[in-house]
């Protein structure tokens, strides 16, 4: 007749305790340090490091003529609305939606010569005369 282990239940709970005892003594000592360790905030990404007043820029003309003279950047906004050539003639023009693209008037005039033509006038308007 084979002898049965009755204390084997117990052994394996106590083997369990021990297990479960040491993490719980891990994690209540290691969690006031992690804490801790992430409780001070360095506020080094909301600094402004730059901004108009640090980064001046310098004119290809005062660099020929051996100025050392810099400028601030200009911050503001004024008629920053009429950047758009279509915006800039109040409107009289039409584009393809695209800063650039073919433009033509609203209200056309007859072209001066009878046929067909190429449609290269299209971008006349952007042609900046000296």
């Amino acid at each position: 007749m084979q002898k049965r282990n009755t204390f084997f239940p117990i052994i394996f709970i106590s083997k369990t305790i021990q297990i479960v005892h040491k993490w719980t003594c891990w994690v209540v000592f290691l969690f006031p340090v992690l804490t801790f360790a992430q409780s001070k905030i360095v506020d080094d990404t909301t600094k402004q490091l730059y901004s108009a007043k640090t980064s001046p820029y310098v004119t290809e003309r005062d660099l020929l003529f051996n100025k050392i003279i810099s400028y601030p950047a200009d911050t503001s906004l004024d008629n920053f609305h009429l950047y758009n050539f279509v915006e800039q003639t109040q409107y009289r023009f039409t584009d393809l939606g695209m800063i650039g693209t073919a433009i033509r008037p609203v209200f056309p005039a007859l072209p001066a010569t009878i046929g067909t033509r190429l449609g290269m006038e299209s971008f006349d308007p952007y042609h900046f005369s000296p």
